[in-house]
């Protein structure tokens, strides 16, 4: 992180700039690098309001052992929490709306470009963890939340 230029999106080394690039992402995840663009307004039939929104709880609603059945509820939940711990690496402990949003377009095979949404997002994490760094003395409390399984 000491080396990653925020207004750039590139880490500065001694041979040149090198930045994660869309190609990059489709062929670590498979993802294609084009597609439809992401909606966040885009009318969905299913409903889904998680309650309550902190993962322990989330967990023990939508997750229970007792039934084999993964009814649509459940599966939206799934991915709600796939997106927000395991894509996108949420930052806070909260299960966040745009997981919930892109949970449902996904269950209802909305397709859009997910690999788009994952490098904004690593870019953006830079950013954040780059200004962490500056402003924080102690570095073990640093919170690495983010797609960093990517790089």
């Amino acid at each position: 992180m000491h080396f990653w230029e925020s207004s750039t999106n590139t880490m500065q080394l001694k041979c040149g700039m090198l930045t994660p690039t869309l190609l990059d992402v489709a062929a670590i995840t498979g993802l294609p690098p084009t597609g439809e663009a992401y909606d966040p307004d885009r009318e969905c039939d299913a409903q889904f309001t998680p309650n309550p929104v902190t993962y322990g709880p989330f967990m023990n609603t939508y997750f229970d052992q007792d039934t084999t059945k993964v009814s649509d509820t459940k599966h939206i939940a799934f991915l709600a929490f796939w997106l927000s711990q395991y894509v996108f690496g949420a930052r806070s402990l909260q299960i966040p709306r745009s997981s919930v949003i892109m949970a449902i377009q996904l269950h209802e095979v909305h397709s859009f470009c997910l690999s788009k949404l994952l490098l904004g997002n690593i870019y953006d994490s830079m950013r954040t963890r780059c200004q962490t760094m500056r402003t924080i003395t102690d570095k073990k409390t640093l919170n690495l939340a983010g797609p960093w399984w990517l790089f």
